[in-house]
This record gives C-alpha cells, sequence and structure tokens, in this order.
C-alpha cells in the first residue's frame, strides 16, 4: 500500500475507549465530505484528507499518529461536525424540494425547468427530469417512492418514473400556475393547487379529473392529503385554509386566523391536526376536526414558508 494511505491498524481498544456511535457518525461523515476523492481513487483514502476533520473528531483522535505525519491546518478548523451535512450544487435557484419516504433520495424543482432526483448519502445526481417549461414550483414523492410528481408555472402537473426519468403523464387542467402539489397516502390519487384559484384532484393511474375543489378567492398556494386519504387541506393568499371532502368536494371548514398570505399547509401524521404558516410570521396549529386554533407561534421575525410534521402524532417542525 502507499506511503500516503493511512494504515488501517485501529485496534479493538481504540475503538472501545472512544464512544462507538460518534466514531461511526465521525466515518460517515468524513466518507460524505471526502466521496469526491474516495470515489476517484477508490483504492486509496489519502491521509490529507484527515487534515480536513474538526478537531475533536473521533476519527482524529483513532488516526492522531497518522495526523503528525501531514501538515496541520492551523487557523479555521471547526471543533465539531458542521450541522450541514451535505450540499447539493442545484447550479440553478431551488423553489422546490422533497424526500422520499426512506429518506435515500431528496428530489428538487427549480428555476431552469429541470427536476432533479439525488442520492443523499453521496450527493450526486441520480436523475435529470426534463419536460416543464417553466419554473418548477412544487416536486413531491409518491408514498413508494417509484414515482416524482412535479408542478410548473408552466400550469402543467408532469407525474414521473422516479427509477427511470421518465415522464409517465402529463396532466393538464389549471389555467394558471401551478404551486403545489402532493400524492395521496396510497398513490392513486394526487392533489395540485394553483394560482387559478382552484385544487384539482387527479387519478394517477388515468391522469384524469376525478373532483374540483373551488372557493377560494385566491391563489391556492399549498395543498395536502390527510393520512386517511379522505380530506385536503388547502391555504391561500385569501388569508384562509380549507379543509375539503377528497371524494365528493365539499368544503368541511374554512379557517381564519392569519391576517397575510398562508404559503404552506401539513396534516399531523394523526390526522388531527393542521399546521399552517404565512407570511404574517406566524404558524398555527388547527384542531382537524373543530377548526378551532389549538396552538399559535407568532410575533417571529420572518415569514413561515414550510413546516413539517413529526414522527411524533401531533407533532411539528418549524421551518422558517
Amino acid at each position: 500500500m502507499a506511503d500516503n494511505v493511512p494504515a488501517h491498524s485501529t485496534s479493538k481498544e481504540d475503538i472501545s475507549n472512544a464512544n462507538l456511535q460518534l466514531f461511526i457518525d465521525d466515518a460517515r461523515r468524513f466518507l460524505r465530505t471526502s466521496f469526491e476523492a474516495i470515489q476517484k481513487h477508490c483504492m486509496e483514502v489519502y491521509q490529507s484528507a484527515l487534515v480536513w476533520i474538526p478537531n475533536e473528531s473521533q476519527i482524529g483522535t483513532v488516526y492522531a499518529t497518522d495526523l503528525c505525519r501531514v501538515p496541520k491546518l492551523v487557523l479555521g478548523l471547526s471543533n465539531s461536525w458542521d450541522s450541514t451535512e451535505l450540499v447539493m450544487d442545484n447550479g440553478s435557484p431551488v423553489l422546490a424540494v422533497a424526500l422520499s419516504q426512506n429518506g435515500s433520495q431528496v428530489v428538487s424543482g427549480s428555476r431552469d425547468q429541470m427536476i432533479r432526483i439525488w442520492n443523499t448519502e453521496t450527493g450526486e445526481v441520480e436523475a435529470e427530469l426534463k419536460g416543464h417549461a417553466g419554473w418548477v414550483t412544487s416536486v413531491a414523492f409518491s408514498p413508494d417512492g417509484s414515482q416524482v410528481v412535479s408542478g410548473s408555472v408552466d400550469k402543467v402537473v408532469h407525474i414521473w418514473n422516479a427509477m427511470m426519468g421518465e415522464l409517465e403523464a402529463v396532466l393538464k387542467g389549471h389555467t394558471d400556475e401551478v404551486t403545489s402539489v402532493a400524492f395521496s397516502p396510497d398513490g392513486s390519487r394526487l392533489v395540485s393547487g394553483s394560482n387559478d384559484k382552484n385544487v384539482l384532484i387527479w387519478n394517477t393511474r388515468t391522469g384524469e379529473i376525478e373532483v374540483e375543489l373551488k372557493g377560494h378567492r385566491k391563489s391556492v398556494t399549498s395543498v395536502a392529503f390527510s393520512p386517511d386519504g379522505g380530506r385536503v387541506v388547502s391555504a391561500s393568499n385569501d388569508l384562509t385554509l380549507r379543509i375539503w371532502n377528497a371524494r365528493v368536494g365539499e368544503v368541511e371548514a374554512v379557517l381564519k386566523g392569519h391576517w397575510n398570505f398562508v404559503t404552506f399547509v401539513a396534516f399531523s401524521p394523526d390526522g388531527t391536526r393542521i399546521i399552517s404558516g404565512s407570511t404574517d410570521s406566524s404558524a398555527r396549529i388547527w384542531n382537524a376536526t373543530t377548526g378551532a386554533v389549538e396552538a399559535a407561534h407568532p410575533s417571529w421575525l420572518v415569514e413561515v414558508r414550510c413546516v413539517l410534521p413529526r414522527w411524533q402524532p401531533g407533532s411539528f417542525w418549524f421551518i422558517r
């Protein structure tokens, strides 16, 4: 083995003396950071890569002897790994992202009219989907990860084969920009919202419109299915949220409370609550049955653009 390759002489005692979980996490972060070099030189991992690891890294502790043989970086190293695990350079402003359910892939939509599917471990592009004639404003994976749906300012919704990168269906029905798309929990339907003020529910197999939801007075900004697929919630620039019966298209409730554009909505995993974010710098949690506000998080200095349901029933992450 070349002289510049770290000797893999880590003893069991070395690893047992360190926190094993931290060591494994360190190794994962190290591989992600150095993936390009490792990919190009698959038989060698250069000692120089050790120069850039954080000061308190477990990898650095185990390979302390090797670190003495390479140049030392005096300034600029952090003590621990950054909270950002991976940066994927899209090359164009990204307008929408979604994570597959198993966490292995991310799909992005951008101003260059492209949809890209990324590997979350390596940060590599696995597929580039070309077909829209305008900015891609919303993307989502199907529950089983086999399909991707996208919406665009070209007024069209596309369904893609996520494995092959092929276009499976072009759904036309909106008369203005498509702003939000989402699959139903069983993947048999999808919902789209648009600047034409309407919400459409589509059959993913036939590509036909099953239900038209009309009632918003301004652009629809966000849509989502309930966990059982029986309801849809929509947000709008008319300052309201609406809960719809997804089968018959009737409005079940109109939720009022935001005093500026509502930009995002989602059901909690158990379907009992709805979360909304707004440009009024607040997020609100609503009772999905009564429509009452259960909690409000006001007085943030920035608008709330996205709120993600956590795995715990009824819980949420706020993203501002």
